[in-house]
């Protein structure tokens, strides 16, 4: 019996999202401040991660790009993606990154470095609650 088959251009993100998990920051997950929605625009469909960080929220939507094989990432603010479909701002669309379709470590490693740039120190913690 035949089946429906599968989009394969989705298989990229579900790819990047299997990365990620192996090194996502564990403290997030557990106060369970990320989450995953579904990201389309035109030919790319993909995944959307979305993290709390300090009260705001950040987006990452990420598939492979439409041009290509490559992967493409790209990530703001919750205010620099539409809420239908989780679609990037023009400001959003200039900072993407872009990596081969086989550097999902690395594609993982840039998400996980941008959040703990996003992420407040301790030190900068202690100094928010003084005042």
């Amino acid at each position: 019996m035949k089946t429906i088959p599968f989009c394969p251009n989705l298989q990229a993100a579900f790819d990047l999202l299997a990365e990620l998990n192996k090194i996502f920051p564990q403290h997030i997950l557990d106060n369970g401040d990320a989450n995953i929605e579904s990201y389309s625009n035109g030919r790319e469909q993909g995944l959307c991660l979305w993290v709390f960080i300090e009260q705001e929220m950040y987006k990452f939507s990420f598939s492979e790009n439409r041009n290509s094989d490559d992967l493409v990432i790209y990530y703001g603010k919750s205010l620099d993606f539409s809420m239908q479909g989780n679609v990037p701002s023009e400001k959003a669309y200039r900072e993407a990154k872009y990596f081969k379709y086989n550097e999902l470590s690395e594609a993982a490693e840039f998400i996980v470095k941008q959040i703990k740039l996003w992420t407040p120190s301790n030190a900068e913690r202690f100094i928010k609650s003084k005042t």
